[in-house]
């Protein structure tokens, strides 16, 4: 079949899970995932990109003499580093205004001449600033003029980067990036101007029903190749290549546009700060879930991921969190886009899994090389690279270089990131925030924002296992390991030190280490030496001396070299220290120390263990510490402070039993306190004051000092005003109704009144005052 066109079907829907944003084009925000951004966060204004939400191509100029053909067109998203005390992605949502004049309040800065440039529109607004449409006036032609806000020009890493995104680009000499043309300040405020680019971004045109033949797809994914190439040659990072980063004219022109997040090979890490993630989910490199550094083989992983997106018709990952994709991005295989759509091209799906290899050492090393086979493809040859990769064409797609069950132990895969986002850690602890001097001490919460590893470590008051081992056992002895596994690892994270539950935890690992042998051998019998040195290594981690494995290891040995199964043995403690299994990649590295001291790789690998270890056990003490912040603040009742330590401890260890437990203890308080506030509430409605009291008697017991208890004190507290306001009313109708009736009744005793006038007043009187009045009846009487 012609690659030009698809076969007559139904496209596959790109809709995701229930539960689910039709289209997980969204950023992620570790750490508090609810948490809102403190005021002092220049962030805060940034929202994540919903669907249906605003995009480049749709903020229209509201000048009614721009052409039609230019309503379709680009406006660079706004996204950009945070500084070092944040750790968030920067999310994009551009929002669209209506006519804008000069110095209007919502301070946009439309007509004013910045250098050799003219503002116009304002195109869209975010968190990392603004982008105008405008004129470069010297040379009359249209630009696009990107602005820093002045509070976050006033941040040095804000600024820093965002020159360093205008310097980079502007370096770049490609028909397939956005160019810039000038840069500057303007009264404090950094600017940058680019080209103005009509058309629409690949997202909005996927979004909008658009399904591009395969040679149409191969088109578009050659084109972000060749930018990505001129990037790489210049040592360019772009770090967020997705569908709504490129921008497609009407000529089926393709360019990069938002180098936001650009990073240069050769930049001082303290620009981008160990740990921060950065990116938008659904294109993630593995790497960039883990937190660590990036190079332009992340770019690479990310464009593969378009390229599988076009050629499939929707996303290799899709989840209901931010979370659960990164985690299918570090962990699981894709399916290939053939058991999507059968049609796809064999030698396309092959270069779009190279790549997304897991390991970037498999992927396409640089951007010319992924150009060089797809050059191919469109000449109709085979690619070359993506080819010599057998695992780029098998069933199940994507080379798992991590045993079967490594990904048990990576159980908690958030840790893999842990070794670069101590730093963030660390300095959210030391560095106080917009806090007291006397809370100093005291991580925010909104500084702790790359959720942390579950490490064992045993809260102050000893909890009480949720299992007991003979339930382990039991499941143990049914071959149920991963439930056994689960089981002990709770356990242990109570109590690391408890003799049965790690003899069982070590007889699980063994069982595991079993299996693992017996699969490798499988593998050996069927001459698949790579698989079975795989799951020896890792098999040798679980069973330590076992002389079954050493007879093993030396048959394979004899048919590779110890070279080969050496350099196996690496890449496992290299996985376990990914998964945070220190103890175990420790013990492995060592072996492999003795054996061949001096080792660089190794040396360096045990240091990195050895720091990692200790790091970890700094996080699981910062956890403990505000695990006894909140039992504390839980004794005097103090459930505000409670509720804020447990969820911090949660942030530092996300599977804390004891800050799990805590959490379940507050919101049950909490929703006792919501119980009694509505009955309250209620008896207020009904004007029961005795019952309002008696029920805010229970809740000054349940949460004093809490800020429940003071709205309800001040609720009741107004029912009361509000009362004796009404008895005040009441009593002065009353004197008015008493002064009223005795004028009427010493006119009735004067003769002299005229009585059918009188007789007229009094009915009109007593007409106002209820029946069985004094003044009603003795009024009505005398007359």
């Amino acid at each position: 079949m012609s690659t030009d066109e698809r076969p007559p079907r139904e496209p596959p829907p790109r809709e995701s899970p229930k539960g689910a944003p039709a289209r997980a084009d969204q950023p992620t925000i570790l750490g508090n995932l609810n948490a809102s951004p403190p005021p002092q966060d220049p962030l805060a204004e940034t929202q994540p990109t919903v669907p249906g939400g605003p995009k480049a191509s749709d903020l229209l100029t509201t000048d009614a003499k721009l052409p039609s053909s230019l309503r379709n067109t680009q406006a660079t998203m706004i996204q950009g580093d945070a500084p070092q005390k944040f750790s968030r992605t920067q999310a994009t949502h551009l929002h669209v205004d209506g006519e804008q004049k000069p110095g209007e309040a919502d301070g946009t800065h439309r007509g004013e001449v910045w250098g050799d440039f003219r503002l116009g529109d304002l195109l869209g607004r975010g968190g990392m600033g603004a982008v105008y449409r405008g004129i470069q006036v010297s040379l009359d032609r249209p630009v696009a003029v990107k602005v820093l806000p002045p509070h976050l020009g006033e941040n040095e890493n804000f600024r820093s980067r965002f020159q360093l995104e205008a310097k980079a680009v502007a370096k770049l000499n490609s028909p397939h990036i956005i160019q810039v043309y000038g840069a500057g300040v303007h009264q404090g405020q950094h600017y940058f101007a680019m080209e103005y680019v009509e058309g629409e971004d690949l997202a909005h045109k996927l979004r909008g029903g658009y399904r591009p033949s395969y040679a149409q797809s191969l088109a578009l994914i050659t084109q972000a190749a060749r930018g990505l190439a001129a990037a790489g040659e210049l040592g360019i990072i772009h770090r967020d290549i997705k569908p709504g980063n490129m921008m497609v004219t009407s000529k089926s022109l393709l360019k990069l546009m938002d180098f936001g997040l650009v990073k240069l090979a050769s930049e001082d890490h303290s620009m981008t700060l160990s740990g921060t993630i950065m990116g938008t989910v659904t294109y993630f490199s593995p790497e960039q879930g883990r937190g660590e550094r990036c190079d332009q083989r992340t770019d690479i992983y990310a464009l593969g991921v378009v390229f599988y997106e076009l050629l499939a018709g929707k996303l290799p990952f899709i989840g209901g969190d931010a979370t659960s994709i990164i985690y299918q991005h570090i962990h699981a295989e894709p399916k290939p886009p053939k058991e999507i759509d059968p049609n796809v091209p064999e030698a396309y799906q092959a270069v779009a899994l190279k790549c997304m290899q897991k390991r970037a050492e498999d992927r396409y090393q640089t951007a010319a090389q992924l150009l060089s086979d797809l050059q191919r493809l469109e000449a109709g040859a085979a690619p070359a690279i993506a080819m010599q990769d057998p695992s780029a064409l098998r069933h199940g797609a994507t080379v798992m270089k991590s045993p079967p069950f490594a990904s048990e132990r990576r159980r908690n895969w958030i840790i893999g990131g842990l070794v670069a986002a101590i730093a963030v850690v660390v300095a959210a602890v030391a560095i106080p925030f917009g806090r007291n001097p006397g809370d100093a001490d005291r991580p925010h919460l909104s500084q702790v924002t790359v959720p942390h590893p579950s490490v064992a470590s045993p809260p102050t008051t000893p909890q009480a296992p949720r299992y007991a081992v003979s339930d382990g056992k039991t499941l143990l002895e049914s071959g149920k390991l991963d439930e056994a596994k689960q089981v002990a690892d709770a356990a242990l994270r109570i109590d690391p030190t408890d003799p049965q539950w790690l003899a069982l935890a070590e007889a699980i690992d063994a069982k595991h280490g079993e299996s693992l042998l017996a699969s490798a051998k499988e593998a050996f019998a069927k001459g698949d030496y790579d698989t079975a040195g795989t799951q020896a290594a890792s098999a040798s981690v679980l069973l330590h001396d076992s002389a079954e494995l050493k007879k093993f290891e030396d048959q394979l040995a004899a048919v590779e070299g110890t070279r080969k199964q050496r350099k196996r043995s690496i890449a496992e403690a290299e996985n376990l220290l990914g998964a945070g299994d220190f103890a175990k990649a420790e013990e492995l590295l060592t072996r492999l120390d003795t054996e061949q001291p001096n080792d660089p790789v190794v040396t360096a690998a045990l240091v990195h263990s050895r720091t990692a270890r200790t790091n970890a056990e700094t996080v699981a003490n910062a956890a403990r510490e505000e695990v006894d912040r909140g039992n504390q603040a839980l004794e005097r009742n103090d459930l505000d402070s409670a509720l804020l330590a447990f969820t911090s401890a949660k942030q530092f260890d996300p599977r804390n039993v004891a800050a799990n437990d805590g959490l379940t203890k507050v919101n049950a308080i909490r929703q006792e306190i919501s119980d009694l506030r509505k009955k309250l509430d209620t008896a207020l409605e009904a004007r029961d004051l005795a019952t309002a009291e008696k029920h805010l008697a229970e809740l000054r017991k349940k949460a004093p000092g809490s800020s429940a208890l003071v709205l309800a004190e001040s609720a009741l507290a107004g029912s009361r005003l509000a009362e004796e306001e009404k008895k005040r009313q009441a009593q002065e109708a009353d004197a008015k109704l008493s002064q009223e009736s005795k004028k009427l009744l010493e006119r009735i005793d004067d003769p002299k009144q005229d009585v059918a006038a009188l007789e007229r007043e009094v009915g009109a009187f007593t007409a106002t005052v209820p029946a069985g009045r004094p003044e009603r009846v003795l009024l009505e009487r005398r007359l």
